[in-house]
């Protein structure tokens, strides 16, 4: 993994520099997005580690799946294309959901945003949902970009984590702080 993300990191930048120069963060968001998903597709994965295939047709195929129902502009036609093709060449296709990731930290630093996942028992009201988003940006200083995932098994409450920083205030581990408070 660390390997992945140190052959990354350059490219991720490149990607960045272009994007932030053209005015086009969202749209190669979008664009890195939709690549990374196309990791998981299996017919994919055994295209690009085919031994003998042209890397520029491969590059060609990667890209037209990847700008699929995506509203490309002309002017990135050409950047995204060129992306594709160098990291097909250099056999570096693998990298793009490390690339994706490392642009979009960048991407949430220029535009100080935070990214704050939600994990909760059950869905989230969006009125809830909005409080907590208030009360995290008034903490955080930023905005704050919520990703909202469900797991069943923590019975109630929600765990809200960014970085290495995380609340936890799941009805399980409230029990648990309980259990210990009346057994001490």
């Amino acid at each position: 993994m660390d390997e992945l993300r140190t052959i990354a990191r350059p490219y991720a930048k490149a990607v960045f520099d272009v994007a932030a120069a053209s005015s086009s963060l969202t749209e190669w968001s979008d664009f890195l997005k939709q690549c990374a998903g196309l990791l998981e597709n299996n017919e994919i994965k055994a295209l690009i580690k085919a031994p003998g295939t042209n890397k520029k047709k491969v590059a060609e195929i990667f890209y037209d799946s990847a700008t699929l129902g995506l509203e490309v502009h002309d002017s990135s036609q050409k950047h995204f294309l060129n992306l594709i093709q160098i990291l097909s060449i250099n056999r570096r296709l693998n990298i793009i959901k490390e690339l994706h990731k490392q642009y979009d930290q960048k991407k949430r630093e220029l535009e100080k945003t935070t990214e704050v996942t939600v994990t909760a028992a059950a869905p989230v009201e969006e009125k809830e949902l909005k409080t907590i988003i208030r009360a995290l940006e008034k903490s955080l200083g930023t905005k704050v970009d919520v990703t909202v995932i469900i797991d069943e098994a923590l019975i109630g409450g929600a765990v809200i984590q960014t970085g290495d920083h995380m609340i936890d205030g799941t009805v399980s581990v409230q029990l648990k702080n309980l259990t210990r408070f009346l057994v001490n």
